[in-house]
Formats: C-alpha cells, structure tokens, sequence
C-alpha cells in the first residue's frame, strides 16, 4: 500500500514487491539481484518509503550517501528524478564514486557526518579486507547499509566477507571466522582450505 501512494511511473514487479516485503524491515540489506533487475530501483523505493516522510539530522533532512563506479553515478541521478521526482531537496545527497573516497580531504568530509544512510553499487568493490578502499569505506558512520551488486562473488566465496562485514561490523569478527562459519572447510597437512560455500542452507 505505501508502495502504492508513491504514484512510480512504473509497475513494480512481484519479485520487486517480495524484495522489499522483506528489506523495508531491515537496516542492512544486501541485494544481489542479477544486473536488470531492478536494483537500482527498489533501493529508491526503499529509501522513498524509510525516509520520504521523515524529519531527520540537525537541518530536518535526511542524509544519504551513494557510493559508485564514475560510470554510473549520471546514472543514479537519472534514475532518481525519474521514481523520486524532487529528491535532491528533500534530503541531503553525495553520489560519489569510490575513488574519491580515497582522497583524504575527501574522506574527511564524509566522516564528519552520520549518514542516515549509505549505498555501495558495485559493492565487490570492497570485496578485499585489505584494501585501501574497504578501509576507507569502514570508517564512514551510517545508520543503514545497503550493498548492491549482481556479482558478490566475483573468484572466490571469501568476497562476501568484506561486504558482509561492513553491513553489519560485528558479524564477523576476522577472517578467519567468516570461512569457519560460511565456507566447506578442509584440513590438510598445510592447515585448513576453504573448498567453496557451505552446504548447509
């Protein structure tokens, strides 16, 4: 019914309808429909019916962040004027791409605030624990996650880790525990290997 009131140019598909059933009920949210299918989307539903109505940080308006490949940050503001028409004065908006965030005056200004909510598109893009851009990303505050990528896997099942993590930071405290309670592990004279996601549902 909220979903409804939105009067979207578009129908929102069953499946759509069924993602969001379950995701308007979460903080972190990790959607890893296939590319077309709409993620984009129902991110915006998402956030149009968590925040759309809302009053929230010290200037009464909502903040979000929305990190992205450069390609696609035109995009998320097409994508934007079309299901939310006047967004970009209801609330307070960085679209941005992960190279930035690597700049340290750059980061600087996003630590200051605590976003309302943070997206990462692409999110694969943190897929190593170790890299400067995982790092960075974990040191921004927000009170909901989200990850979008149609590929959380991209070599091998220990990509989710990092995104996992950054969803929700206590979750998995190392590495070593994500393959422990994630991944079919076998020992060997060497140690243990992780062979692939676990089995069990």
């Amino acid at each position: 019914e909220q979903i409804k009131l939105l009067d979207l140019p578009v129908t929102v598909k069953d499946y759509q309808l069924e993602d969001l059933r379950k995701s308007l009920v979460q903080d972190e949210v990790f959607n890893i429909n296939k590319p077309g299918y709409g993620k984009t989307l129902e991110t915006i539903i998402w956030l149009r019916v968590r925040f759309g109505l809302l009053v929230k940080g010290p200037l009464g308006r909502f903040r979000v962040l929305i990190l992205c490949p450069k390609t696609v940050i035109g995009t998320w503001e097409a994508q934007l004027n079309k299901y939310w028409p006047g967004w970009d004065e209801l609330g307070d908006w960085e679209i941005t791409n992960y190279e930035q965030i690597l700049n340290k005056q750059r980061l600087a200004n996003l630590q200051k605030v605590t976003w309302d909510a943070i997206i990462l598109d692409e999110s694969h893009k943190i897929k190593s624990m170790k890299s400067k851009t995982n790092a960075a990303v974990n040191t921004l505050k927000a009170h909901c996650r989200h990850c979008l990528t149609g590929t959380p896997i991209k070599n091998r099942p220990q990509d989710l880790a990092a995104q996992l993590k950054w969803l929700s930071p206590y979750s998995i405290t190392n590495f070593t525990d994500f393959q422990f309670a994630f991944c079919e592990m076998e020992r060997d004279k060497w140690g243990w290997h992780a062979r692939g996601l676990t089995k069990n549902k």
